[in-house]
C-alpha cells in the first residue's frame, strides 16, 4: 500500500506506526516533500486533509498518547461548559502510556490508573475522519469537580443543568467517581429551582 493510502485512511499516525507499516525514514521523508504526509508535531504525522481541521491538535494529542483521552479544561472548552480557556490540552492517560519525545503541542497530561477513567463518559469527536476520544459533558463536570477547579466546577454544572442534559448520567457518572453525596444535593436544588 502506498504511504498516501495509509495516510488517507488512518488520518493521524506516529512515526512508529508508520515504521512498523514498512515505511522507512527516507520513504517518510519523501512522502513528507512531496505533500503525501505532513508533519503535524514531532514524532506525529497526518493527511493533508486531516491537518488543516480546526481540532487537528486535539487529534494530535490523542495520536501522540495512546489510549488518552481529552479531559478536564480542553473538554469543557470543546462542549461550551465553561469559559475557560486552557494554556494547554488537557488529556487523561494511562499511568504507563509513554510518549519519547517532547511535543510542541503544549499538553498537559494527568495519568490515571483506575481502567474505568478512561471508558465511562467517553465519547468520540470526529476530527475530520480521526476519531478522538474525548469526555462526555456529563463526564467533564466531574472531572473539573474532582480536580478542585471551584469556578469552572460550578460554571459547567450550572449550564450542564440550564441545558437541560441528562441528569441520570450526571448522577451515575458521580456514583462511580465518589462524588455522588457531593454532586446530589447541588443538581437537586438546581432542579428545584428550574421549577419553582
Amino acid at each position: 500500500m502506498p504511504i498516501a493510502d495509509f495516510i488517507a485512511e488512518k488520518r493521524f499516525v506516529r512515526h512508529l506506526e508508520l515504521i512498523e507499516a514498512g515505511f522507512n525514514p527516507a520513504t517518510i521523508a519523501r512522502a513528507t516533500a512531496r505533500g503525501d504526509l505532513v508533519r503535524m508535531d514531532l514524532g506525529i504525522y497526518a493527511d493533508p486533509v486531516a491537518s488543516e481541521h480546526w481540532k487537528a491538535e486535539l487529534a494530535v494529542a490523542t495520536c501522540a498518547f495512546p489510549r488518552s483521552v481529552i479531559a478536564g479544561a480542553s473538554a469543557a472548552q470543546q462542549h461550551e461548559l465553561c469559559d475557560v480557556m486552557p494554556h494547554a490540552i488537557s488529556i487523561l492517560a494511562p499511568h504507563v502510556s509513554r510518549h519519547k519525545t517532547a511535543l510542541i503541542t503544549p499538553i498537559s497530561i494527568s495519568r490515571t490508573r483506575r481502567p474505568e477513567a478512561l471508558t465511562e463518559g467517553i465519547e468520540a469527536l470526529d476530527v475530520a475522519g480521526y476519531q478522538v476520544p474525548i469526555t462526555s459533558p456529563a463526564r467533564t463536570v466531574i472531572d473539573l469537580h474532582l480536580t478542585g477547579d471551584e469556578q469552572s466546577a460550578a460554571m459547567s454544572l450550572v449550564t450542564y443543568m440550564h441545558r437541560g442534559l441528562d441528569v441520570m448520567e450526571l448522577d451515575r457518572l458521580s456514583a462511580v467517581f465518589g462524588i455522588f453525596d457531593q454532586l446530589a444535593p447541588v443538581t437537586i436544588a438546581l432542579q428545584l429551582r428550574a421549577y419553582g
